[in-house]
């Protein structure tokens, strides 16, 4: 099972990890995409069903913001949301990584995003070193995503301490 919401927000806490927020990509809206020097955990599932009923989260990802350029990461890879596209500046870049880091059954993806946000925190990259941050983020992770939950797993022992690994 994922982490909550409210789980991220308190392992950043502790931990000294800074976020903006964490929210539902169906909270992403003008004024918070125009946000320069923020950090977001977004979860890729809405927040309501249509019916009202509160929904699980499904998948985490972070929008970054800063000094006009945006990045966004995503243990599967790819592309940033239609949602995230469709609101951010048209002038503005946003630049992502593409390597898949882990299985798509697992449900690590919050602490992979803590991770990343305190790894290019922690190595004060900014603006364009953005960039350089998250591919070196990334490298440390193989196509072999058991190997990467160890990998996650010794980072958050050494950072990001008393958190672990969720098995599925």
């Amino acid at each position: 099972m994922s982490h909550t919401g409210a789980e991220l927000i308190n392992i950043a806490k502790k931990n000294f990890i800074p976020l903006t927020g964490v929210i539902s990509k169906d909270s992403i809206n003008d004024s918070l995409i125009g946000v320069d020097d923020c950090i977001y955990i977004i979860n890729m599932n809405d927040r309501f069903a249509d019916d009202g009923s509160l929904l699980q989260g499904t998948h985490w990802v972070v929008f970054m913001s800063d000094e006009g350029e945006m990045y966004y990461f995503n243990t599967y890879g790819g592309l940033p949301l239609g949602a995230i596209i469709d609101r951010v500046e048209k002038e503005k870049n946003i630049h992502y990584n593409t390597k898949v880091i882990q299985d798509m059954r697992r449900g690590n993806c919050g602490l992979f995003c803590l991770a990343m946000i305190d790894f290019i925190t922690d190595n004060n990259y900014a603006g364009e070193d953005i960039i350089y941050g998250l591919e070196k983020f990334c490298d440390f992770f193989s196509y072999n995503y058991e190997k990467n939950e160890k990998i996650l797993q010794s980072y958050l022992k050494f950072f990001i301490p008393n958190e672990k690994v969720r098995d599925m």
